[in-house]
């Protein structure tokens, strides 16, 4: 883990169109010329990691699922949200509320 977190194996990760995990990469002057690097970068400040717990994987499918029915115009993207909503209730039963680590 401590290799795929160095600043050289971040940059090989972006130049290979992917988007890297360390903030320093963003300052990399080499990277700058990537076409979706400044949205990429804005994306890093605003994002998240995924919830540590045991459920999320199974909440992953479900949310997935339910967005691609929205984006194939089975249900409404409200619709679709309400669903995974449900079903996330449903998932995680009385464990909720959930606080975010």
């Amino acid at each position: 883990m401590q290799w795929f977190n160095t600043p050289e194996v971040q940059k090989n990760i972006a130049l290979d169109g992917g988007f890297p995990n360390l903030s320093s990469s963003y300052e990399d002057p080499e990277l700058a010329d990537i076409p979706y690097w400044e949205a990429s970068q804005k994306a890093y400040e605003i994002s998240t990691t995924r919830p540590r717990i045991a459920e999320w994987p199974k909440m992953d499918e479900i949310l997935m699922l339910e967005l691609s029915n929205a984006i194939t115009g089975e249900t409404t993207p409200q619709q679709a949200l309400d669903n995974a909503a449900a079903q996330f209730t449903e998932e995680l039963g009385d464990k909720l509320p959930i606080s975010y680590q």
